[in-house]
């Protein structure tokens, strides 16, 4: 009898090639996506420049900047060794944010369609993490209907009196919320339903997919409590369920939120985002002031609203005063004064702001996360 022996060396180089493989796989997916997003941004752009009413394509490359951005804080949530910070949010709200984007994504031949919407379904979710398994999801269920088709999502409750057994786990009872998107394409076999949450497992062509979507709305589930259901055979299409505690919001709705003399100063140096962030807290109600500087803030503050601002949202990078030295001088004028903190550059960049922060929001953020943020602040 003959016996195989693999030294510890020999083991150890495997398992170093087999990291290589899947970090290059990862990388090849991404840097198709972001590549593809890129380029959709810039024809969308150049178009604006020879239009005679550039605005829809200007809105076209914003949306597709965000989505990029999507990806890059995909890359962040891998690389962060602590929990994501979570707060009670409307899975409706989160859903109609991205919307658009996510028809968009879907492309002219797949039609979006909401089938069922419970406004009342409330979970503890982090920043982005709904947003990104619904970009996830969206994505796998487009591949899977290369002719078109339709892609059909659900937001709805349900109460288990008993423990639930499915495929990848045990719901237990009480009560869920459960966000569904299904497809009408070519469906999966068992032998894919067994892997379909493995890390780097990808049915799709070499440099077209990374393998990390699934495993990231896996792991999104996992993080807050929840569980991820899957319902499908070959050439009858697919539902994904992502299954998380229901909880009961703790701050008043959107509709029910008492009205308020306080203000929100919004502080950045960009135009667009200023703007675009001005118009969602008006539609939700506050009283809203802007700033192109920190010096501006700080005149509209000793001059004309000290008094009624209750809150702060500031970039943290602008010209001339940073958004934290902004937030030193407010501080030691206007002590009660709440500051949420603005940045494109990732939670590091948050982070080396001095002082304590009542909120930080990470560029691009959703309608959803900028008003949880100010609520919470």
């Amino acid at each position: 009898m003959t016996v195989d022996v693999v030294s510890a060396e020999q083991g150890g180089a495997g398992a170093h090639l087999e990291k290589m493989g899947a970090v290059a796989r990862v990388a090849s997916g991404l840097s198709h996506d972001v590549a593809d997003l890129l380029d959709e941004a810039a024809s969308a752009i150049h178009l604006a420049l020879i239009s005679e009413q550039p605005s829809t394509q200007l809105a076209e490359a914003a949306a597709t900047l965000q989505r990029a951005g999507l990806i890059a804080r995909q890359l962040e949530a891998l690389g962060r060794s602590g929990p994501a910070h979570v707060a009670p949010c409307r899975l409706a709200d989160v859903l109609e944010e991205v919307l658009p984007l996510l028809r968009r994504l879907a492309g002219s031949a797949i039609d979006v369609q909401l089938l069922e919407i419970d406004r009342a379904a409330w979970v503890e979710a982090g920043s982005g993490q709904l947003e990104q398994v619904l970009f996830h999801l969206t994505v796998n269920a487009r591949d899977a209907m290369p002719g078109g088709g339709i892609i059909g999502i659900r937001v709805r409750q349900r109460t288990l009196e008993a423990p639930h057994a499915h495929r990848y786990g045990i719901l237990a009872p009480g009560s869920w919320c459960i966000l569904d998107v299904s497809d009408t394409g070519v469906g999966m076999g068992e032998e894919v339903l067994s892997r379909l949450f493995e890390p780097f497992f990808t049915t799709k062509s070499p440099g077209l997919g990374s393998g990390l979507g699934l495993a990231t709305v896996y792991g999104v589930a996992r993080q807050l409590g929840g569980q991820v259901t899957v319902s499908s055979a070959p050439q009858e299409g697919a539902t994904v369920g992502l299954w998380l505690p229901a909880t009961e919001p703790t701050s008043p709705t959107e509709a029910e939120r008492p009205a308020t003399d306080d203000a929100v100063l919004v502080v950045d140096d960009d135009d667009w985002v200023r703007s675009v962030t001005v118009r969602a807290l008006k539609r939700a109600g506050y009283g809203v002031l802007e700033a192109g500087s920190a010096d501006e803030a700080l005149d509209l503050l000793r001059d004309v609203a000290g008094g009624c601002i209750r809150a702060v949202l500031t970039d943290i990078a602008m010209p001339g005063m940073t958004g934290g030295e902004l937030a030193s001088r407010i501080r030691a004028a206007h002590p009660t004064v709440r500051m949420v903190f603005m940045t494109g550059r990732g939670a590091a960049a948050a982070a080396e702001v001095a002082g304590p922060a009542d909120g930080v929001l990470l560029k691009p953020f959703s309608r959803a996360e900028l008003l949880a943020a100010i609520q919470a602040a």
